[in-house]
């Protein structure tokens, strides 16, 4: 339980850390640029 405890932990920081990577740069535009959707 303890292990699965840890794992979901590291899971959460992961993504929290991944959301502050993203937000911080510009990554959607060049997406939507690499995809064709910006104006």
């Amino acid at each position: 339980m303890r292990r699965r405890r840890n794992l979901l932990l590291a899971w959460a920081l992961g993504a929290l850390a991944l959301l502050v990577f993203l937000s911080s740069m510009p990554v959607w535009e060049q997406v939507l640029s690499r995809a064709g959707g910006a104006p």
